[in-house]
């Protein structure tokens, strides 16, 4: 891995941050994210560089450095990242890694993140709600677990520069199932209010 040096895209006017994270082991590839540097002007490398180094700093927090491709392996950075930097309740990271463990991993864990469409996750969401062989169909509250998962890991994607597309705001997330009230009789009512 090394720390990122700012250069100047002339073209664009704008200082950009480059860094190697290593090889992808799906797919052999170096992983470089590239982030814009707005704001400095031409001749403030020294800020631009400010920028690049806290930005780097942020994308390998917690040592939740992205060193795949792969879905799945994403999704265990993002929670790795959100967890050290304790943005979220501490139940959070356990159930964030059992829904990967059990949801990502044996669908499309192993999809590279810019192959993921919106229409590949809906079709995610869908498969998961309908009853397969040896497997009951997942409830409407665990698929928006999943949802806002995804969704949170996406912007982050984008954010550090890991992805160039968002699939997400595309993708509806399903409606929770509401049951009807049920009326109690006058007799069942009387006895709630002897018990």
């Amino acid at each position: 891995m090394s720390r990122p040096a700012v250069t100047w895209d002339e073209r664009r006017g704008v200082w950009v941050a480059r860094p190697y994270l290593g090889i992808s082991p799906s797919t052999g590839k170096p992983i470089r994210p590239q982030r814009d540097m707005p704001g400095p002007g031409r001749y403030e490398q020294e800020l631009a560089q400010a920028m690049a180094e806290e930005w780097y700093d942020m994308l390998t927090a917690g040592g939740a450095v992205v060193k795949s491709r792969r879905l799945s392996d994403v999704l265990r950075a993002y929670v790795a990242w959100m967890d050290a930097e304790g943005r979220w309740a501490p139940s959070t990271t356990p159930t964030y890694l059992s829904v990967i463990r059990a949801q990502i991993d044996p669908t499309v864990g192993s999809a590279d993140v810019d192959d993921m469409s919106a229409w590949a996750v809906s079709g995610l969401y869908a498969s998961l709600m309908r009853p397969v062989k040896g497997r009951e169909p997942l409830s409407t509250s665990s698929v928006i677990k999943l949802h806002w998962l995804l969704t949170g890991a996406w912007r982050w994607m984008v954010k550090n520069g890991i992805t160039e597309s968002n699939p997400m705001p595309s993708v509806g997330k399903p409606s929770p199932v509401r049951s009807e009230a049920a009326m109690l009789t006058m007799t069942e009512f009387a006895s709630t209010l002897s018990a």
